[in-house]
Order: structure tokens, then sequence, then C-alpha cells
């Protein structure tokens, strides 16, 4: 006869089927492994590119702007051009994306902001 033992997620006892049983039930065992798993959301990195996006949204929707600024104003506002999840090119010219919105940065200081993803 096996020794009871003591379910690490949910406190409770009970009687392994197994030797090497740790968990009562295998769904405790799966929700005690991702609970340990770091978050995307939670990532520095990834919080860094949804605010860039949050910026790209409001500078375009604004009216006064109508999705062009300057790169300065962008850098002002708190905006940080390192991170990106990739580029994708629309007609002739190559828009650095944040999830949904791109940005395109010209010679002269411009930057151009469009919705590239519905």
């Amino acid at each position: 006869m096996r020794a009871n033992k003591i379910c690490p997620y949910c406190h409770i006892e009970f009687e392994p089927t197994r030797t090497n049983q740790v968990y009562c039930t295998k769904k405790h065992g799966w929700d005690f492994r991702n609970e340990n798993k770091e978050n995307i959301w939670d990532n520095v990195i990834f919080k860094r590119i949804k605010s860039n996006e949050d910026l790209l949204k409001a500078v375009l929707e604004n009216p006064n702007t109508k999705g062009t600024c300057s790169w300065s104003y962008l850098l002002d506002l708190g905006f940080t051009g390192q991170y990106r999840t990739h580029q994708k090119t629309v007609g002739y010219f190559m828009f650095d994306v944040m999830i949904k919105y791109g940005y395109y940065k010209d010679n002269n200081g411009q930057t151009t902001i469009k919705k590239i993803y519905e």
C-alpha cells in the first residue's frame, strides 16, 4: 500500500496511482508548470514596443498632425526607435512596424505614420 501524498498545487491529500506521481491530477501539474512560465506581456521589450505603438496611434489619430510629424517630436513624446517587430515595404517605402502601426523616416527629418495591419 502506498502512502498518501499532498498535491503541491491544491494542497489536498491524495492516494497516488504511480510511485512518481506528484500532483493529484494531470491538470494540476500542467497548471502549476504554466504558472511558472514567463509571461510575454510582462517582458520589458514588449512593453516598450506596445508603448511605441500607442504613441504612433495617438499621432496618427491627432487631427493636427494627420500622421506626419518630425522625428524629434516623436522622441519628445517618449518614443524609442530601437525596438520594432519587423519591417514592411509599402509602395517604395520601408516602414518600421510596431505590431499594427508603422513609421517611415525620410531624409528631411519628417516621419510618416501609417496603419499597416487592420
